[in-house]
């Protein structure tokens, strides 16, 4: 084993907790077992998504191909922007201002080369946003709290041109609630502690009544009141005295009114969403906030990684990478850690036509040492080896596999690894080496080996993948498998960890 990859890794483990002569049994992953109570969803699209306007192009002053004059800009580089799925962002390229997708793979000719999806995150209050690229030659898709706007897939093109993703959550309808802050100008007759007055909406349409519960009395005359439902007006109430009447009561008294002097003004449109950007080969410069409006009224708030949950190294072939995912997150590794509840720092390191044993021109097999050191790197809590089908049953195939296991195990002491099988065009003796190969690792506590094709996953593969090509997964298939990986992964973790 490569002494490089073997101090990478202790150091990247060292903020691991070590009990004394051996590694931590209680690290994020062995917590994450003991909360662990069932897998979450696969994407969800929004009920009622913003309006997305692609490839925008010189759009005014406030936004054009420089991103000078927006308002409210903020660059890539930007530290309230938090990125996930990469080691750093890269700032290269003929733009100065625009930042390159990050380049985590080696390569043969020891050249690196980008992921096939990193993720820009950022919370804000702001009713419009808009997204500025350069050169995008790939996609992206647009989660809003956690939820896809759509599975539409969004491309950009043109190279040498800012491009614009603009997310609109339409025009903003101010509405009025009232405050409890009351001044009484008639405390009428005949009421109770207790009772409940509805009100009118002191000269404003009422789209709801507020409502307030009578607290004192003198002789039937209210004295005071407390505020038990807001209500809400088309617009502010008049400040005049006894503007606000009473409409109803669950009493018998007559006769109150009063004043509020101060309202809430609720927005329809403005309210604190969590972004979250799926990139897959374009440049970043930034993101404008209510473009176009008269001021800047609204900053951009982090999304942060949770630091408490494990950090998850998917490896995997054309399946992993997205060949014809529908969306950016369409495959079984990222629909894996979203049902897991392990999506926010899960890595996926794919490229197609690879595997254990097979090298792809130059995309290199995974048991070479490069690809080791490009998964030591993270400093995985766990990693998950999905397929893969570009292999070919045998001892090298089983070799490859033991080797790729025992290096990461010494190198990154407190990891747990699990493997699955071959996906599509599953080979039974393909998943049997991959399984000869896990059983072999020096240390069976700390791995884990899901044989997919024994009983097999895909019963029908022509109704799970891309029509006239039986290798990879459509979308129904892509959340079938990630599903199965995801309930896979969950019973060996939990095999490993309690």
């Amino acid at each position: 084993m490569s002494t490089d990859i073997l101090a990478q890794g202790l150091a990247a483990e060292a903020h691991d907790e070590l009990f004394p002569g051996g590694r931590s049994r209680f690290g994020r992953l062995d917590t994450w077992a003991r909360q662990f109570n069932g897998l979450g969803r696969p994407f969800q699209v929004m009920s009622s998504p913003p309006t997305l306007t692609y490839d925008r192009v010189n759009l005014g002053s406030n936004i054009n191909t420089s991103l000078n004059n927006g308002n409210y800009e903020y660059y890539a580089s930007n530290p309230s922007i938090t990125y996930a799925g990469l080691t750093a962002l890269v700032k290269t390229g003929s733009d100065p201002l625009a930042y390159n997708e990050p380049k985590d793979i080696t390569l043969s000719t020891n050249a690196k080369t980008p992921q096939t999806l990193w993720r820009m995150r950022f919370s804000t209050y702001a009713p419009k946003v808009d997204f500025v690229m350069h050169d995008v030659g790939g996609g992206y898709t647009l989660l809003v709290d956690g939820e896809l706007t759509t599975k539409l897939p969004i491309y950009g093109g043109q190279a040498g041109q800012a491009r614009h993703l603009y997310c609109d959550w339409g025009a903003d309808t101010v509405t009025y609630r009232l405050t409890s802050n009351f001044t009484i100008s008639s405390g009428g007759t005949g009421h109770a502690v207790g009772d409940i007055l509805t009100l009118d909406g002191g000269g404003a349409t009422v789209n709801s009544a507020p409502k307030v519960v009578v607290t004192a009395v003198s002789a039937g005359v209210v004295t005071a009141v407390k505020l038990t439902d807001p209500g809400s007006l088309a617009s502010a109430p008049s400040v005049s005295p006894g503007a606000i009447s009473q409409t109803a009561t669950t009493g018998s008294g007559t006769g109150f009114t009063c004043v509020s002097g101060q309202q809430h003004n609720a927005h329809s449109t403005i309210k604190l969403r969590k972004y979250e950007l799926l990139i897959n080969s374009c440049r970043l410069r930034g993101v404008i906030l209510n473009p176009n409006a008269a001021a800047a009224l609204y900053a951009l708030l982090p999304y942060r990684l949770p630091a408490g949950q494990p950090k998850v190294v998917f490896v995997g072939d054309s399946i992993c990478a997205g060949t014809y995912a529908l969306y950016w997150g369409n495959t079984p590794a990222s629909i894996a850690a979203k049902m897991l509840g392990l999506w926010d720092r899960h890595v996926v390191l794919a490229q197609g036509g690879t595997g254990w044993n097979t090298d792809n021109g130059t995309a290199l097999r995974w048991s070479d040492a490069r690809r080791i050191a490009d998964v030591v790197a993270f400093a995985p809590d766990l990693v998950v080896y999905v397929g893969s089908q570009n292999d070919v049953a045998g001892a090298p195939l089983t070799a490859a596999v033991t080797v790729t296991l025992n290096t990461l195990l010494a190198a990154l002491p407190n990891v747990r690894i699990v493997g699955a099988g071959n996906i599509a065009l599953g080979v039974q003796a393909t998943a049997d080496a991959i399984a000869a190969g896990f059983a072999a690792a020096r240390d069976q506590s700390r791995v884990r080996f899901i044989n997919n094709q024994n009983p097999k996953w895909m019963p029908s593969e022509t109704a799970w993948t891309i029509q006239n090509d039986t290798a990879h997964l459509n979308e129904e298939g892509c959340e079938m498998w990630g599903a199965q990986l995801a309930e896979g992964i969950a019973w060996a973790v939990c095999d490993m960890c309690l």
